[in-house]
């Protein structure tokens, strides 16, 4: 998860007490790996929960198949395979992150 240094201020300045409960934020980017087990018309219905909730942008990232899904609610879900670069669009700007980095580490 990723919440903008902003909105912690914010919310910090709003919830005096916020060491002593957990945050109630919602993050404005998930990262989301797929495990073993994970289906991914599961995984595919989370990022779009999460979307719902309004969370603006979440990547899906399968190793096994070496491919990342990218969701926000702008754009139609985009696939990735190791010869792209994810982005942080819209919420991190200027983030690039080569997939064959993340995928072939010791290609690089």
């Amino acid at each position: 998860m990723f919440i903008t240094e902003e909105r912690i201020r914010v919310y910090r300045d709003e919830n005096p007490n916020w060491r002593e409960r957990p945050y109630e934020i919602i993050p404005d980017m998930v990262v989301e790996v797929a495990s073993p087990n994970s289906t991914f018309s599961r995984m595919e219905e989370n990022a779009h929960l999460y979307l719902s909730d309004g969370v603006k942008r979440v990547w899906v990232l399968d190793g096994e198949n070496k491919v990342a899904y990218v969701y926000d609610a702008k754009t139609p879900d985009l696939r990735r395979t190791v010869r792209d670069t994810l982005d942080g669009k819209g919420v991190i700007e200027g983030l690039k992150i080569v997939l064959n980095d993340i995928f072939n580490p010791t290609d690089s």
